[in-house]
């Protein structure tokens, strides 16, 4: 079934999964998502392939599951996981229901992939974790060239981000979980539903109004390439990019490898483009990727290194051959500036059903706003949702509406009053929660303990933020020169931590009150001190008793 690669999927009967996985144990399960639980299946031939488990939530997942099915059968393609099987079973289960026996349906929707060991692309993103510019350029062209293949299949993938990109034994990246794919007919070019299905940072902002394209794909495509290049989300500077990987490139082909570098980060950027018809295609991505193998080529041969061409003239140059003109990323904010005001939502909705029990004095300060237009609705459903954060968490706020009002609001030229709304409500919170710390109790151990809850209620709080504002903060804080919103929540924490002779000293002191049972409160305190900065913990414990509290709990 795995070493003969001619085959195609077929149905598996559920006896053999089960058999495979040891029926579904635990210690074969390789990973999870929303819809799904994988295991590792171990043939008889010694041979390892990948089960997907779908959960059984819904009628809707039957749709899901024909889609999936559909989709994997149509994608053969050495960018494209290698689909083995499925198995579709429906079995009746006598069941006692309000007094009654009744027969109930179980239904098992399982898929069967090749097995890849390496895992996902998204274990592999850091600032230091491709070093050599070869291997880095061989992913990102794969993942163009199997995206590529899908959109020649029709298949719009919804979902493309670093989790769903594996990596064979060679590096070699492929494409894989089609749950929420779709395929379209010969003529269709996009699609419009009710439903939003995706992952927030990746999400292309037109399906935030429903409609769903192959450039929806090409909008993901880009962050991907980005994250590659620079081992983290945001929107860099082209200088700073090449500036991380002149030192690793070598030096018999500098040249043509920081052309190349400069290349796939214009290209990357330019698939973020607000106007999906403004976005390139994955063929002339390839394409202009191919110009600087070229140049590769030449170098090798010995051609003068002069003759590499600029980036940007590769790129307009490819642009004219489509048929289009792509501005330069640069633009991307100031060129909707001028949009008309109608495209902001009504974002105050976001937040209508959240419960103010614990924070209605704060709310009711924010409700007093003159709420004369949608950019001051939209900060202000912005505003109101991160008090809930720190409240009560996620549960009562809409991701998408907020997403999709924060991200007209950067567009528009609004950013920068989207951020001041950001940063003042944080600065209050963090305030809020420190003057509580004032009055927490007597007893070091309970103080202890409150300080860390109220740091869990805050690093929370700025997790939810980041993700609800993702565009502002990949789109408008680096170019704009901003602190981002993780490094902005530490830094507000640490400076009350740190300025506040009270909190300093009672946190000192209920250090050393601990006894031999509270080593994990003193692991949190000291984990918390050391993600403010490798140097806060000897700012309140410069002689080290911090360590020696732990160690003697220990």
């Amino acid at each position: 079934m795995v070493s003969n690669e001619s085959l195609e999927a077929k149905a598996l009967p559920l006896s053999l999964l089960k058999c495979i996985t040891n029926d579904f144990s635990d210690n074969h399960k390789i990973g999870h998502g929303g819809f799904a639980v994988v295991y590792k299946g171990l043939l008889e031939n010694g041979a390892v392939v990948a089960v997907k488990k779908l959960s059984q939530t819904s009628d809707t997942d039957e749709g899901k599951f024909h889609g999936e099915v559909d989709c994997l059968m149509k994608a053969k393609h050495k960018n494209i996981i290698r689909f083995l099987g499925y198995c579709s079973d429906t079995q009746g289960l006598r069941v006692e229901l309000n007094g009654k026996s009744v027969m109930a349906e179980v239904r098992q929707r399982l898929l069967c992939y090749e097995y890849l060991p390496n895992g996902s692309l998204d274990k592999y993103i850091s600032k230091d974790s491709f070093c050599e510019w070869g291997k880095c350029y061989k992913i990102i062209k794969g993942v163009c060239e199997g995206l590529h293949y899908l959109h020649k299949k029709r298949i719009v993938h919804s979902d493309l981000k670093p989790a769903n990109i594996l990596l064979d034994n060679d590096m070699v990246p492929k494409i894989t979980d089609f749950g929420i794919s779709r395929r379209f007919d010969e003529k269709q070019t996009h699609v419009v539903t009710s439903k939003i299905a995706g992952t927030l940072g990746y999400l292309a902002p037109e399906l935030y109004c429903g409609k769903i394209s192959f450039k929806s794909d090409i909008y993901s495509l880009g962050f991907i390439m980005i994250e590659i290049l620079t081992g983290e989300k945001g929107y860099p500077v082209v200088e700073d990019v090449l500036k991380r990987w002149r030192h690793k490139v070598e030096k018999s082909q500098e040249d043509w490898q920081l052309e190349q570098i400069r290349v796939c980060t214009e290209v990357g950027q330019r698939c973020w483009e607000p106007d999906p018809a403004k976005r390139p295609r994955a063929q002339d991505i390839i394409s202009v990727l191919e110009q600087t193998e070229s140049e590769e080529r030449r170098a090798e041969t010995g051609a003068n290194s002069s003759t590499v061409p600029q980036a940007s003239s590769l790129v307009e140059n490819k642009n004219k051959l489509n048929g289009s003109t792509v501005p330069q990323t640069s633009s991307l904010v100031e060129n909707k500036n001028n949009s008309n005001s109608s495209t902001v939502p009504q974002a105050s909705s976001v937040v209508e059903k959240t419960n103010r029990s614990t924070s209605q004095r704060r709310r009711l300060k924010v409700e007093t706003l003159k709420v004369t237009d949608p950019e001051t609705r939209t900060c202000k459903a912005v505003m109101q949702a991160m008090c809930e954060f720190y409240d009560q968490g996620s549960q009562n706020i809409s991701f998408e509406e907020l997403y999709r009002g924060a991200y007209n609001l950067v567009v528009r030229g609004k950013g920068e009053q989207l951020y001041s709304a950001m940063e003042t409500t944080m600065t209050s919170e963090v305030q809020r929660l420190c003057r509580t710390l004032d009055a927490a109790p007597e007893d070091g151990i309970l103080f202890l303990q409150d300080l860390l809850t109220k740091w869990n209620k805050h690093i929370r709080a700025v997790n939810f933020t980041h993700d609800a504002l993702m565009y502002m903060e990949r789109t408008f804080v680096p170019p704009n020169g901003k602190t981002p919103i993780k490094e902005l929540g530490l830094r507000l924490w640490r400076d009350h931590m740190v300025c506040s002779d009270k909190i300093r000293e009672r946190l000192i002191e209920a250090v050393k009150q601990t006894g031999v049972d509270e080593d994990e409160l003193l692991a949190g305190v000291n984990e918390m001190l050391t993600e403010l900065g490798e140097d806060v913990p000897g700012l309140f414990f410069p002689d080290g008793e911090l360590h020696d509290a732990k160690c003697n709990a220990d």
